[in-house]
């Protein structure tokens, strides 16, 4: 991926100010729904996101026991870092994630 530094960058930013409230745990799903993070770590997250091409990653409210929000992201060679996230939820909480992510670029 051309645009990998840049990508892995705004999704860091995201998923710092989501990990923020400690009640949010980031679950990264690849193509066939299956969880493919173990931990809450910003790195291994970046690294499941980047080992596929295609994955959901939902944020997930510990005490609630819902998912807050969630982006779906698509990495091909030549995509911009701010085409990588082809649809997210339509809500305050993810829009608010996706506006953060973008002052990175």
């Amino acid at each position: 991926m051309i645009h990998e530094k840049k990508a892995k960058q705004l999704l860091k930013k995201i998923i710092e100010h989501a990990q923020l409230d400690r009640s949010i745990f980031v679950v990264v799903k690849d193509e066939d729904g299956e969880k493919m993070n173990d931990t809450n770590k910003v790195d291994e997250i970046i690294d499941c996101i980047f080992s596929v091409d295609c994955s959901e990653v939902l944020f997930a409210d510990r005490i609630r026991r819902k998912y807050k929000g969630w982006l779906f992201i698509v990495l091909e060679y030549e995509r911009l870092p701010e085409e990588i996230i082809s649809d997210y939820s339509a809500n305050e909480y993810t829009e608010e994630l996706v506006k953060i992510g973008e002052l990175v670029l």
